[in-house]
């Protein structure tokens, strides 16, 4: 009986439709499904699956910035990268628009994985093997100031200097599209991981036990302390180094964003390390002021594998 009145219900509602059309001349575009019943002209509504995707101690989701705020870009040369979905996918969670990638050195998966993600626009290209501690800052000040400029021809507005083994640890980044416009460039503080043993190549980048805070005096961080920076995608604004962009203009701002964060996961495993490592030892030329660096250069120097461990053990793996 119930079945019988539904049919009834939904006849009779087709019926005062198809009057509608005879009376009014306007055609009723379509039905919905709404309870039992059918509901003339109501909006089609479109089920979908939400997928999110977060990384529980930086922040995070899968769901894209709405299309009226500000594009935020990030910028990054990358070698041998490691886990390069997760990092994608982590930023775009934060609502990073464009990613812009100097990819040196890649192998064909390498190369056919980035050229397969539509947000990424990728840039090949070669390390020189020559002095890399300092010609790799060199590459990647010139890196920057291309795509401050490619950029702003896409619509992004802000452009955020990074590594392949750096994440934003935010819950949005809010903070960057609220700057007022004196503010032009930014800094972010980093954080260094420090891991409960030696990761391997099969473990994954992103994973640490604990992180030193590079801001505080002798925080131990080994790597570098002063941060990474982002700026507008302005004439005015440009690279001074891997660590600051700087602005011509005159009262120009720089600021220190209080709730974006850098996470650095040096070299992502200890096979990476050893690659590093080995590749920036080959011609050495610039003074390095970080004792890490340097033994790290003098052990791939030996050529044995275990004194490389030895290094990476005293400095990044927790006591």
């Amino acid at each position: 009986m119930k079945h019988e009145v539904v049919a009834a219900c939904a006849l009779g509602l087709i019926v005062i439709a198809a009057l509608m059309v005879i009376f009014t001349n306007k055609p009723v575009e379509h039905f919905e499904v709404s309870g039992v019943g059918l509901v003339a002209g109501a909006p089609r509504r479109r089920v979908a699956v939400e997928r999110t995707h977060r990384e529980d101690d930086v922040g995070g989701s899968e769901e894209p910035a709405p299309a009226n705020v500000a594009k935020i870009g990030i910028v990054s040369m990358m070698r041998k990268p490691k886990d390069s979905q997760d990092w994608l996918d982590h930023h775009r969670g934060l609502g990073v628009a464009r990613f812009y990638i100097r990819l040196e050195d890649g192998d064909e998966s390498e190369r056919a994985f980035f050229k397969a993600q539509a947000d990424v626009e990728l840039e090949e290209g070669a390390s020189s093997g020559v002095d890399e501690y300092k010609d790799i800052q060199n590459r990647q000040i010139k890196l920057v100031d291309k795509y401050l400029k490619e950029a702003a021809d896409d619509g992004v507005k802000w452009l955020i200097h990074i590594d392949a083994d750096e994440l934003l640890e935010a819950e949005s980044l809010d903070e960057v599209r609220e700057l007022p416009d004196n503010v032009r460039t930014f800094w972010m503080e980093n954080r260094e991981a420090v891991y409960g043993d030696i990761p391997r190549a099969n473990d994954k980048c992103f994973n640490a036990v604990s992180f030193r805070n590079c801001a505080e005096n002798d925080s131990g961080c080994v790597s570098y302390i002063n941060g990474k920076p982002g700026g507008r995608t302005e004439d005015d604004v440009y690279c001074e180094g891997p660590h600051r962009l700087q602005s011509r203009r005159e009262g120009a701002e720089q600021r220190k964003l209080e709730t974006i964060k850098v996470r650095h996961y040096e070299s992502c495993d200890v096979d990476m390390y050893k690659q590093k490592f080995k590749h920036v030892a080959k011609e050495v030329k610039s003074d390095i002021p970080f004792p890490y660096y340097n033994e790290s250069v003098a052990a791939a120097k030996t050529g044995k594998d275990e004194a490389m461990e030895q290094v990476f053990r005293k400095y990044r793996v927790a006591a």
